[in-house]
């Protein structure tokens, strides 16, 4: 939930890529398993691909972020995930029901302010929040 699922590979790189052959495909109907033979359900979250998880709130466009290739993955201003997280997530899983978000991101900014300017305020997907405009 509220997660951004970018740039990652299916299965281990070639060890010699052929260009004449197409590049490998994930199964048709990818499930993410977790520890204990669980499924995670992926929701309304940013992913490369919605081929496996379509629907839930769940986007395919370009997260935007800062600085991707120095590892800063703070959203820019304009990204397509501000504002569209949910407030309501599954982070305790092995309690039932839903929980409020926490107060604070991952560096301690406000979870849910008005990120986009269009006067509601929202989390945005993703672990950092993009501050309030004014």
């Amino acid at each position: 939930e509220n997660s951004i699922i970018w740039n990652n590979a299916y299965g281990p790189p070639p060890a010699d890529p052929d260009p004449d052959l197409d590049a490998p495909q994930p199964p048709e109907n990818l499930q993410v398993t977790i520890e204990d033979g669980g499924i995670a359900t992926v929701r309304n979250s940013a992913v490369n691909s919605l081929n496996h998880f379509r629907g839930n709130g769940n986007i395919s466009s370009d997260p935007e972020f800062i600085g991707l290739e120095v590892g800063d993955l703070t959203l820019k201003a304009d990204s397509p995930c501000v504002d569209r997280g949910n407030d309501f997530v599954d982070i305790l899983p092995f309690v039932p029901g839903i929980q409020l978000l926490p107060e604070f991101d991952l560096v301690g900014a406000l979870r849910n302010v008005d990120g986009n300017g269009d006067g509601i305020e929202s989390v945005d997907m993703g672990a950092f929040e993009v501050p309030a405009r004014e």
